[in-house]
């Protein structure tokens, strides 16, 4: 198990070299009522004094942080889509992506349509569904402040740059779920976060294997020029696993399950008990 954050010493021995800090938004820096709370507001303040960027690392798409990017000031290269896209957040260039091929794309509608099962396919600027689900739906504007586009058939989308899957299920059903996508889906990367304002239910990301979220990791890094001790993670779900493993300093936070904590090097506390602003002062040294 790896050691609470508040036992080790203060401040980090890395933290006056960090240049980076990568921060989940789900469960993260966003608690259960889709709010970031004013002492992690106050955190990302405290990082830009001490030269530190930040940025995002999450599921999300594109278009579903752009509030949070314009209210919070992100200044650092983003990691979106579980992944896929690494994104410059002043102008939005791409500079990393990993897109699905269109044999992938199709085996995903070919066993989701199989199983019955709620998904959304993404291209960066929109997401889509086939069916006509309005719980979910209804659920996933809350995230995103955007509802998908209704297609007739996905066959329709196919044709798109597609960035990532997912797929929306209770989570009693999260292991025989993840377990039939791993054998139907061995080229695609499969990853479980919870919902941080609905615990009934879990999102399932999908995202093509062919590259791993290390080399989403080191392409952040060979982009800002720094080395991987110099950066400072945060997470909470099995899409954040690489990059706490990568980080000079990962932090899982207190509600994560054990596999998210065992990649972590720290625990911190959950989102609710203000995790995030406990780790950085402690890292710092700040009162």
């Amino acid at each position: 198990m790896p050691a609470a954050i508040l036992d080790s010493p203060s401040p980090h021995p890395l933290a006056s070299g960090l240049r980076m800090a990568c921060f989940d938004i789900d469960g993260t820096i966003v608690d259960q009522r889709h709010q970031v709370s004013e002492r992690t507001a106050e955190c990302f303040g405290l990082l830009k004094a001490k030269n530190v960027r930040i940025g995002i690392a999450s599921g999300r798409p594109l278009f579903g942080v752009h509030s949070l990017l314009r209210d919070y000031g992100f200044d650092g290269p983003c990691s979106l889509f579980a992944g896929a896209l690494l994104v410059d957040p002043k102008d939005q260039t791409t500079l990393y992506e990993c897109c699905f091929s269109p044999e992938q794309a199709r085996a995903i509608v070919s066993v989701c349509s199989e199983h019955s099962l709620y998904y959304e396919l993404y291209t960066k600027d929109a997401f889509y569904i086939d069916v006509a689900e309005q719980t979910y739906t209804d659920i996933h504007e809350e995230y995103l402040s955007a509802r998908p586009r209704r297609l007739a058939s996905m066959s329709d989308v196919l044709s798109e740059t597609l960035y990532k899957g997912l797929i929306i299920i209770p989570r009693e059903e999260q292991v025989p779920v993840t377990q039939a996508l791993s054998q139907a889906l061995p080229d695609c990367s499969i990853g479980c976060s919870p919902g941080a304002a609905h615990p009934e239910i879990m999102f399932v990301n999908i995202t093509s294997a062919r590259r791993s979220r290390r080399d989403t990791f080191a392409a952040l890094i060979a982009h800002l020029g720094i080395e991987a001790e110099q950066v400072l993670a945060f997470g909470d779900g099995e899409t954040d696993i690489e990059f706490l493993g990568s980080a000079g300093i990962g932090v899982a936070m207190g509600q994560s399950v054990a596999r998210v904590k065992d990649a972590a090097g720290y625990v911190t506390g959950s989102v609710q008990e203000d995790g995030v602003a406990l780790a950085i002062h402690h890292i710092f040294g700040v009162p």
